[in-house]
């Protein structure tokens, strides 16, 4: 897989760019080796200026229209929280944007740094860290969840967020159908586990309720609640990151998200789960249609660990390993929810 190209120069732009806003990263680092080790679109650090006060810079490092378009949504959703939280009642913390702008090709925003624990790291923990579950409480969750989703629709309007319904269930799930499902059926990974006829099952599902999907699609969504996104602060608030994704949904997508990935602790779960069907009594149908979207999506983050494991690693020890076990786990959750239509 070719990778993008960065903008030319980034590292020295970057370091500039350092100068102009009087401030410097927190740990001396490769610039280069930190956007390779990342997902590359962007460069991301932790400053201080010369008081010694902390700030998060943000740079698009990627010479793709696409890249410049997210970080500037998330400047945008961040204004807009801003906004809102003097109107209404938000039961979570936000950064503020302090500075944004473009230097010398580069798009930034510099925010507000508040101090906090990450719930954890997708490439590492695969799920929220268990010290993240106890520290916060399933109400808490579910009420900083449902605190966005209640944001009126008259707020909503200008932002003009996607909609995500019956078309882009359906179309992430041919994705995930060609990149992953297919090679997984035919793979030694894939013992007696899923078999075709319940992928082809899935497909007529989606297909069939693609309208069901468009007209519960009104909810505000965070879209991206993985535990990097997630920080709990030092006085056991919870501060929610990333919203380059915030777009309308369906209610439980959020909540499903949380839920599938709180799986360490598994009364924390099951209180969780609770509550979210105490919200929303009313559909059972819509749940395992996330449930079946969600699921395959996260088996599939646990194929493409394995597949890199597999260049170290055989095939009797991955079966052995915690990326296979919790593949299995989000595939027998698939097969239920699949068994409901």
């Amino acid at each position: 897989m070719v990778k993008p190209p960065l903008l030319k120069g980034v590292e020295k732009k970057i370091l500039k760019l350092f100068k102009k806003l009087k401030v410097e990263p927190i740990e001396k680092e490769d610039i280069l080796e930190k956007i390779n080790q990342g997902l590359r679109r962007f460069y991301t650090a932790v400053c201080k200026d010369e008081k010694g006060r902390n700030f998060f810079l943000k740079v698009r490092v990627l010479r793709i229209r696409r890249v410049v378009k997210q970080l500037n949504n998330e400047i945008k959703i961040y204004q807009f929280l801003n906004k809102i939280a003097k109107k209404i009642s938000l039961n979570f913390l936000f950064p503020s944007i302090l500075k944004k702008g473009k230097f010398q090709g580069l798009n930034f925003y510099l925010r507000d740094f508040i101090e906090g624990e990450l719930a954890g790291q997708v490439r590492e923990d695969f799920g929220y860290k268990k010290f993240f579950l106890k520290k916060l409480t399933p109400k808490e969750m579910n009420m900083a969840i449902f605190s966005f989703q209640r944001i009126p629709k008259s707020y909503t309007k200008k932002l003009k967020l996607h909609k995500h319904g019956g078309w882009w269930y359906y179309q992430h799930f041919l994705q995930l159908k060609k990149n992953f499902l297919n090679f997984f059926l035919k793979s030694p990974f894939n013992q007696k586990i899923l078999t075709k006829k319940e992928v082809e099952k899935t497909e007529k599902i989606l297909k069939k309720n693609k309208k069901f999907l468009d007209e519960m699609a009104n909810f505000p969504t965070h879209g991206d609640l993985y535990p990097n996104n997630i920080v709990i602060t030092r006085d056991k608030k919870i501060l929610l990151l990333d919203w380059e994704l915030f777009h309308f949904n369906n209610y439980y997508f959020d909540p499903c998200f949380v839920w599938l990935l709180s799986y360490k602790e598994k009364k924390w779960q099951k209180k969780f789960f609770n509550l979210m069907m105490k919200n929303h009594r009313n559909s059972e149908k819509l749940f395992q249609l996330v449930l079946i979207f969600l699921t395959t999506h996260f088996a599939a983050a646990c194929w493409q660990a394995l597949r890199k494991m597999k260049k170290i690693y055989p095939t009797p020890v991955l079966i052995k390993s915690r990326e296979f076990n919790l593949l299995k786990y989000y595939l027998k959750l698939f097969k239920k929810a699949i068994k409901n239509f």
